[in-house]
């Protein structure tokens, strides 16, 4: 039998949204069109060692990170981080919570949602991916990805939790994507820009309008990129049983508090 888990407080913060968004990789060194006030890595931006970005670019993906923002009530969107990434017209929106949080180390950066459980170290959950991706980088630049039964499909299957997660790598020019074995968490993606671009969201609505094929991300599956473009392969994870099961249990629990904290509706019809 499980042991009981007592039921977790609810978010403070109940929007749980993201977006992100990558255009056509560029390498060159140019100036960007205008001078804003946005973050690239967390720094103000500047001319970077690797960007180089159209004013049509520039102005689009603004665009799209704004729309998170302009999507939620008011009292949410102070809560809103948005920052560019380099490499081309590439940014992330997130609402700032407890089960969203991203991490950036040199040239990568990851947007996390969800949870991970059974972790041993106090780091957030997106430095914990980023520590993973560390370590594929020579099974991913061997070109064995993502075969089912490669390094990355292994790996993310010893993870356990609810989660979805998208990782850029701006040197490398490459988008990583994975999505837990339940789909839990929500994730939609579907490409733009005549195919030059990729979204990815937690909800359709902030990308149906520009993708046509906006769709849900499958389940139980990661995607990596091709260097330096945003078409790739999907490839299947291979979870752990335990891994399973953890989540599975994690699963009955959220159903369990979900119950016993819903208001006794009978108890108030009789009053």
């Amino acid at each position: 039998a499980r042991s009981a888990r007592s039921c977790r407080p609810r978010d403070t913060v109940h929007a749980l949204e993201m977006i992100a968004v990558f255009g056509k990789q560029r390498f060159e060194t140019k100036k960007t069109s205008r001078k804003r006030r946005r973050m690239v890595h967390g720094e103000p931006s500047r001319v970077g060692e690797h960007v180089v970005i159209t004013p049509e670019e520039e102005d689009y993906v603004y665009t799209q990170l704004s729309s998170l923002r302009e999507s939620l009530p008011m009292r949410h969107r102070a809560y809103v981080q948005e920052q560019l990434l380099g490499g081309g017209a590439n940014g992330i929106a997130y609402v700032e919570s407890p089960r969203i949080n991203m991490a950036t180390e040199g040239s990568v950066s990851v947007v996390f949602r969800g949870e991970l459980l059974g972790k041993q170290d106090e780091e957030d959950d997106a430095h914990t991916i980023l520590q993973y991706y560390k370590k594929l980088v020579p099974e991913i630049e061997n070109g064995t990805l993502p075969a089912e039964n490669s390094e990355i499909a292994k790996r993310l299957g010893q993870l356990a939790g609810s989660f979805v997660f998208v990782l850029f790598d701006r040197h490398a020019g490459r988008i990583i994507a994975a999505r837990d074995l339940f789909g839990k968490e929500p994730l939609y993606w579907g490409t733009h820009m005549f195919g030059e671009g990729l979204l990815f969201a937690s909800e359709r609505q902030l990308i149906e309008n520009d993708c046509a094929d906006a769709d849900q991300f499958p389940a139980g599956t990661f995607f990596v990129s091709d260097a330096g473009l945003t078409n790739g392969s999907l490839g299947n994870i291979q979870w752990l049983a335990k891994q399973a099961e953890a989540l599975e249990d994690r699963l009955e629990d959220e159903k369990v508090c979900r119950t016993s904290s819903a208001p006794d509706l009978a108890g108030l019809a009789r009053v």
